[in-house]
């Protein structure tokens, strides 16, 4: 009886930090999009108005605030959207995971204009679950399988499903740049990237935002992957409520 409680107390106070810990990163977060936005306008504004006086390296140097300026205002954004996972209530209902796909792909128009990657996936079962969070893991993970590539090769992913139990196992393939074993885990730390900043669009917080939604759904992320060769995701979600 006293293992049993201990246990239940273990759990308790493990729930009570994960709850400080959005709270704070919702108050971080939030109380950050202020301040951020004023010193991203009146940097436009000071550039702006000495555009035509910048010489070379001044220029540069404008650059490269506006950029830095663009990715920290990024990465608030991520720290906000990963807090309401948390702080918002979770809708759910059955979801037409054909339908879901679509949409995704449709968000994804842009970049799949320019890049031309296949996409190949059959019939989908449907899945139960928030359909917006659910639309967000399914756009983290093909964005990443089509941006992160080899260059010179054609872009080929694959997604299929299968049900097991009470729920579907999805695995998404791609034959992008890999990685080695040790970084399949460390990918789902916030803001972890493992390429130089600039390489390859993106800040680090998809991969982090998918695995929170998808155990929050009582499902479980994993990745394998083979450096220079392919990555595949596989991750679970609920089939009935």
């Amino acid at each position: 009886m006293a293992a049993t409680e201990k246990l239940e107390s273990e759990i308790d106070n493990a729930q009570l930090v994960l709850n400080e810990y959005a709270d704070f990163a919702y108050t971080v977060s939030h109380d950050l999009s202020a301040p951020l936005r004023h010193i991203k306008e009146f940097a436009r504004l000071l550039i702006a108005s000495r555009a035509d006086q910048l010489n070379e390296e001044e220029r540069e140097y404008a650059d490269y605030l506006q950029k830095s300026l663009e990715r920290v205002d990024k990465m608030q954004q991520g720290l906000l959207a990963f807090s309401r996972v948390n702080t918002r209530s979770q809708s759910s209902e059955s979801i037409n995971t054909n339908e879901l796909i679509a949409n995704v792909l449709c968000s994804l128009e842009g970049e799949i204009t320019e890049l031309n990657p296949s996409i190949n996936h059959g019939e989908m079962p449907e899945i139960y679950g928030d359909p917006s969070q659910i639309h967000t893991v399914f756009l983290s993970i093909i964005d990443n399988a089509i941006k992160f590539h080899k260059e010179g090769s054609a872009r080929e992913i694959s997604i299929d499903a299968k049900s097991k139990s009470d729920k579907v196992i999805f695995t998404i393939r791609d034959n992008g740049i890999g990685m080695q074993e040790k970084f399949c885990t460390e990918v789902f730390r916030m803001f972890r990237m493992l390429h130089p900043a600039g390489k390859f669009a993106g800040h680090g917080v998809g991969l982090t935002l998918a695995k929170k939604i998808i155990e929050r759904h009582g499902g479980e992320i994993n990745i394998k992957s083979s450096p220079n060769e392919w990555t595949e995701v596989t991750f679970s979600l609920p089939q009935k409520p």
